[in-house]
This record gives structure tokens, sequence and C-alpha cells, in this order.
């Protein structure tokens, strides 16, 4: 087994310089940042890395004691409807601690479009809350190519409607172009019917793989969003859950975090260069580099992919 997960090291958060009165420009996806957008006023901009591939940029408006956190990142797989689960899987957890008492019993859930060709392609869900001097906080997510955009916004004087109105508008105010191509309605994601099977299967050599940027080049191709849609499987660590493909037995995604860092399991065929019989791959990815390979002779149940990495 390779001690990934143990040697990965924190990410550190470093402030990145973004002039005062001008648009900052990230350079990756090429979006810019306005010193002000829907009325908020951009004052920070961080970067959980190196390369940029993880960032957030906060805006306030005192007037109405709201805050904005926008999180762009690039995934292991580029999928709203699994970030946005980890995203409220995430918030249930914290909120009470910073910001108060959710009001589960009125949550809503809501689609979300930003562009005309990604119609009801976002997500968003909002909660009401008491204790704190918080009133709202709301979360949402949406895709734009290898991209995911999440905001979390939260207020001490706007309800949980007009923190639904508000993250919209906001995205909007943005004004980042439409994606290419034409993208998939978001959905909620339920609990899978049935478990992985837990029985071990046979473990092949490690292969280590490093320095490669996800959605550039993966062996055996690059993920794409399911055709079928994902079911989930918790495992009770923290926000690590199985993402199966229409309940998938040979196929899955394993979530390490709520900002696109995954483990992604899927067969390979035997007409792989290099390799005589087919094999299943177990990849760690995180938001920049595929950081190795396990091979199995069967799909393995999460919790020996997880050994497998630890």
């Amino acid at each position: 087994a390779a001690a990934l997960l143990l040697s990965w090291p924190a990410l550190a958060q470093e402030k990145i310089d973004a002039p005062a009165g001008q648009a900052w420009i990230h350079e990756g996806s090429g979006f810019g940042f306005a010193p002000t957008a829907d009325g908020l006023k951009r004052f920070e901009v961080k970067d959980f890395g190196k390369t940029q591939s993880d960032i957030a940029i906060t805006y306030r408006e005192d007037a109405t004691g709201t805050i904005v956190t926008l999180y762009l990142f690039r995934a292991a797989v580029p999928d709203v409807s699994i970030w946005a689960d980890r995203a409220e899987a995430s918030m249930l957890v914290n909120a009470p601690r910073y910001l108060g008492t959710l009001g589960q019993d009125r949550r809503k859930w809501s689609p979300l479009t930003l562009w005309p060709n990604a119609r009801n392609a976002g997500t968003s869900v909002v909660y009401p809350l008491q204790g704190k001097g918080m009133t709202a906080t709301g979360l949402a997510v949406a895709r734009h190519g290898p991209w995911l955009i999440k905001l979390r916004m939260s207020s001490s004087r706007l309800d949980s409607a007009q923190i639904e109105a508000r993250m919209a508008s906001f995205l909007r105010a943005l004004a980042l172009p439409a994606p290419a191509g034409k993208q998939a309605p978001a959905y909620q994601i339920k609990p899978c019917a049935t478990a992985l099977s837990t029985a071990k299967v046979t473990q092949f050599a490690y292969d280590k793989v490093e320095e490669q940027a996800p959605g550039l080049l993966l062996p055996g191709g690059n993920p794409v969003p399911a055709s079928k849609p994902y079911c989930r499987e918790e495992t009770g660590l923290g926000l690590t859950a199985v993402f199966r493909p229409g309940g998938s037995t040979s196929e899955y995604v394993m979530t390490l975090n709520d900002g696109g860092v995954a483990a992604l399991v899927r067969p390979w065929p035997a007409a792989v260069p290099g390799r005589s019989k087919p094999f299943v791959s177990g990849m760690l990815i995180t938001n920049d580099r595929i950081i190795g390979l396990n091979r199995f002779d069967d799909t393995p149940g999460w919790k020996q992919l997880y050994d497998a990495f630890v």
C-alpha cells in the first residue's frame, strides 16, 4: 500500500494579491472576478495550494451582513451533483459550530441555471439559521468545463428566500462566459439501495504516477459525467463517501473532501498498452495531479481502496 493520504501535505492557505479596484484574472480558467459584483465587494483571494487549481474568493456586503465565498477548483470527476452533495454534508457538520442551528425542516433545494446551454445544470440549497446572530445560509454549485464553481453565502439579515435569490444574482453578475457544449441537469443524490461487496480482491503492483493535471490526460481516458444518476454509499469517515453511477458494483467515485479530491475506480480493458490482462484501477486524484494508481483483479470495496492509499 502507498502511504499517500498520510504523506499528502495539508493544504496551506496562501493569500493572492488582487489589486484593489481591478478585476482579478484567474489564469487557469481565464475568469475575471470584478472588485464589486451585485453590490458585494471583493476583499480576499486565497490559493489552497501552489497551482491555483483550488482557490477561494471572498466578497461581503456590510449593509446586509452578508458574506460570500466562491470556491473554484478542478475536480477528479467534474460532476455537480456529487460535489453539491459533499458541500452540503460539510455545511451540515460545520454550520452549527460557526453559524448557528440549521432549520433542517425548512431546507429548500432548487435547480440553478446560469447559462442557456446549461439549463438546471447547477444546484442550490438554503437553510434558515438560529443563534450566533445569523439568519440564513446557503450554497450553490455549477460547472464550467473542468472547473467546479461552489458558492457559500451567509447573512445576518437576509432570509432563506433572499439568500437563494442573491446567490443566483451574484453568480450571474460575475458574467462568466458560457461553457462549451450542453450540460445535463443536476439532481439530488439518493442513498444506494445495496452496498458494495466487502470481500477483498487481489491487489497487483502499485504504480506511482505524478504531475499529471486532471482533465488533460488520465490513463485509460478522462472521466466524464456519468450517463446514469449516481447513488451515495456513506462510509462513516467524514466527507469520504462512495458514489456509484446507476448503482454500479464495478465502478465508483470515492470522495475524500468537499473540494474535488477523490479516488476513481473503474475497469480497464486488456488493450491498455503494457498490460496483457484486464484489471480494475484505483486512482487518487487531487485538484492538480494524479498522485497514484493501484491495480486490482476485481472491483475493490471502498475500505480496501481507502486502506490502499493510507
